[in-house]
């Protein structure tokens, strides 16, 4: 016992040390991107006129969804997503700065292998005489075909940086999101048997519960974690594309694009804990007391013992629109070294050249 606690106690140390370096290692990456857009935006400043377009605009997306079971006795699950969000972006040269909030509904189905469990030493009841014979016997469950299925919504925030050039770009940051439960649906189909010593297995006798195929479904609502995500986004602009900067070149106030991204959780969504799958009756009784099957609940298989580490992965094609917001106009000529001299005086005759002081008159 204690070498197990020791070896469990181990395992938690050697799972907080990992999270702790994926964490650290990500804001390094994210302090580094910082640094060099920075230095990146002082080294073109100064140059020629390109202007900081400030845009305002949503996206929409559809693809896979996968839950990524780790230490667990299930299997991983593909599912689907869609999600709609809207974005601010800020492109200065060739980056782009992005934030935004979103929302992605998701549907994930959990498969769980074949489970038994079992109720030992029960009374041997005899519902046709409604008495005991004395005996004991275990009351066994089998559950086949078990298959949770999960509605989720997951509200984030992303935070990207990234790189333009031409129809091409690039993204890649953090998204803080919060993965709400909206239902889960579980089914399974269970055979209930009992074992004596002397008669040996017992089964099909429902007079005595020992039921076969019957189906037992429950809907029920789970709790999940908070879910940071790293993000990487790659994709191309549509439509024709402006190189032309400057005060009298044309340039789109629309820009739609088109891409594929995924997103991959870094912390563990689900909580663990130490129910069964299935919770049975403390005890074998008649079936006027209680049905068997019916008295068992059905608990979500994510947040049971039979589940480890949970991380979600959200990958797919994503369609993006943005629309420049109003630019402040500038006037060309209030930037001329000429000045201006009018041609009438105050007195309203016209003036002439030797009227005017030399530093007055045109060149």
């Amino acid at each position: 016992m204690s070498h197990t606690k020791n070896t469990v106690q181990s395992y938690e140390k050697k799972l907080i040390n990992t999270n702790f370096i994926v964490k650290k290692c990500f804001l390094y990456g994210v302090s580094v991107i910082l640094a060099s857009l920075a230095a990146i935006t002082n080294m073109y400043a100064g140059q020629y006129y390109k202007p900081i377009q400030n845009r305002l605009g949503f996206w929409v997306e559809a693809g896979a969804n996968s839950w990524l079971m780790q230490k667990s006795e299930l299997k991983n699950s593909v599912g689907a997503g869609m999600g709609v969000g809207f974005a601010y972006e800020m492109q200065r040269e060739h980056f782009i700065l992005n934030i935004g909030v979103g929302a992605n509904a998701l549907y994930n189905p959990v498969k769980l292998e074949n489970t038994a469990c079992t109720l030992y030493n029960q009374d041997d009841l005899d519902p046709l005489y409604g008495g005991g014979a004395g005996e004991k016997l275990d009351y066994m469950y089998y559950m086949t075909d078990r298959k949770d299925h999960y509605v989720n919504m997951s509200i984030q925030v992303p935070i990207l940086l990234g790189y333009t050039s031409d129809r091409f770009f690039f993204l890649a940051g953090a998204k803080f999101g919060y993965m709400l439960n909206l239902q889960t649906y579980c089914k399974t189909t269970i055979d209930t048997k009992g074992y004596n010593s002397v008669i040996g297995t017992m089964e099909n006798m429902p007079m005595y519960q020992f039921y076969t195929g019957r189906e037992k479904e429950d809907k029920m609502r789970c709790s999940l974690k908070p879910d940071v995500a790293l993000s990487v986004e790659l994709g191309s602009y549509l439509g024709d594309v402006i190189k032309g900067t400057g005060y009298n070149r044309f340039r789109k106030k629309q820009h739609y694009r088109l891409s594929v991204f995924a997103d991959y959780g870094l912390t563990q969504i689900n909580h663990q804990s130490l129910i069964e799958p299935v919770v049975t009756p403390e005890r074998y009784v008649a079936p006027s007391t209680y049905d068997m099957v019916d008295a068992a609940s059905l608990h979500d298989v994510v947040s049971s013992s039979v589940a480890g580490k949970v991380n979600n992965l959200f990958v797919g094609i994503k369609f993006t629109a943005l629309f420049d917001l109003p630019e402040p106009r500038e006037c060309v000529m209030c930037k001329s070294d000429l000045k201006f001299v009018p041609k009438v005086s105050q007195s309203g005759k016209r003036r002439t050249l030797a009227d005017e002081k030399p530093g007055q008159r045109r060149r």
